[in-house]
């Protein structure tokens, strides 16, 4: 089965039906034994966030995409759903929270919520560049993709 996200990049939907989600963020230090290392070779740690909300389709996340800018984020998880947000830099340009966070179903090709865990799990996100459109795809063990190619 393939499906398509009603979502477009930069991260708006048409017919949008999502719903506010509160998202709590805790800033995660590059090593826990030393809090100020944010160097490993010629790598500079920019900073990463333990993401949590008390909304109970949250969580499996499988995904992730960023703008271009930096400033938003989509994911998918493995229960069908998929999650937008703002991300919040200091002026430095260190990642520091997450906000404005939307939570939706994903949909079938037919617009249908799809259904068991089965057919939901998401397991890989990618931005295609046709029009600036983001689409979701999943296809089941040895479906036909719209190629013709199989899994």
């Amino acid at each position: 089965m393939l499906f398509r996200s009603a979502t477009v990049w930069p991260i708006q939907a048409a017919g949008d039906t999502s719903d506010t989600v509160i998202l709590n963020a805790k800033i995660i230090p590059l090593s826990s034994a030393d809090l100020k290392e944010t160097r490993v070779g010629d790598l500079i740690y920019r900073g990463g966030l333990q993401i949590r909300s008390p909304d109970a389709r949250f969580g499996g996340w499988s995904g992730l995409l960023v703008s271009a800018d930096g400033k938003r984020m989509l994911s998918q998880s493995d229960e069908g759903h998929w999650l937008r947000a703002n991300l919040v830099y200091d002026k430095r340009g260190n990642l520091v929270g997450i906000a404005n966070g939307e939570l939706a179903d994903m949909q079938a090709l037919d617009g249908s919520k799809l259904g068991p865990k089965q057919e939901a799990d998401a397991e890989g996100l990618a931005a295609l560049s046709e029009k600036g459109r983001m689409e979701l795809w999943r296809s089941a063990s040895n479906a036909t993709l719209a190629s013709g190619a199989t899994t």
